[in-house]
């Protein structure tokens, strides 16, 4: 058997989503830093109304089919249709990161207030769902009809990735009990990871990944004239996979 899945190209481009995916976890609305921070809000002040107001913060990937055929039809030529959104939005979304890095340790003492910070993540999670709009598509023509069917395990396995460490690791070194208790060996009151430290680092990578991907990794056109559109690219891709499922029997 030909074992297509193991072609150097098949493996640079899963290894390239899997990146992508697991750095879009980070902030993700149901993973990442939108189940943490909860945690935190609940932690320091005890009140569920403050954890509903956050809750707006989904908004975004709820809507965000109102906004996909503005994002799907208007790109630069030159730069590629889904590479025309996901860079800026993911070079904003690092730039937003930095921005709140700066304020958001101090948001969460004493009292805290969470409308800035609903609206700090409501902006950020508004570009995350415009770029994932963009990767969706893109998923599409990344990969050869053969191997399509490894888009959403290179979504599942870079989710779960980002959430990993975006969850269970910083609610772990973000708590100075768990960190005395398992990875310290003199006592701290501060914990070794805090909100803002851990969004300047991942708002580094962000900027560093998208910068790789822009450089390196070109959009190929798979799909014949009038085939562009995201609709009709479903359609060919359906249509391409029956045809593949009749042929193999």
């Amino acid at each position: 058997m030909h074992d297509t899945y193991n072609s150097p190209c098949i493996t640079r481009t899963t290894h390239a989503r899997h990146c992508h995916h697991s750095i879009t976890a980070i902030t993700l609305r149901y993973r990442g830093l939108s189940s943490s921070i909860p945690f935190l809000i609940q932690d320091k002040s005890g009140d569920f109304n403050k954890q509903a107001i956050f809750s707006i913060v989904g908004l975004p990937f709820a809507l965000k089919l109102l906004w996909a055929p503005l994002v799907d039809g208007l790109y630069i030529k030159s730069m590629g249709r889904r590479k025309s959104w996901m860079v800026p939005c993911q070079l904003a979304i690092g730039a937003v990161m930095f921005y709140g890095a700066t304020w958001v340790d101090d948001a969460l003492q004493g009292d805290v207030d969470a409308w800035p910070l609903a609206r700090l993540f409501l902006f950020l999670y508004f570009l995350c769902a415009t770029q994932d709009i963009a990767v969706d598509g893109w998923a599409l023509t990344m990969l050869s009809e053969e191997h399509v069917d490894m888009a959403s395990v290179c979504n599942a396995i870079g989710q779960n990735i980002g959430w990993g460490v975006s969850f269970i690791l910083f609610m772990a070194l973000g708590d100075a009990e768990t960190c005395n208790k398992y990875f310290r060996s003199v006592a701290s009151d501060i914990p070794i990871v805090t909100l803002g430290g851990f969004m300047t680092v991942f708002g580094w990578i962000f900027i560093a990944v998208t910068l790789l991907v822009w450089t390196f990794k070109r959009e190929t056109r798979s799909f014949g004239p009038g085939e562009e559109n995201v609709t009709v690219i479903h359609a060919v891709l359906c249509h391409r996979k029956t045809t593949n499922s009749a042929q193999s029997y």
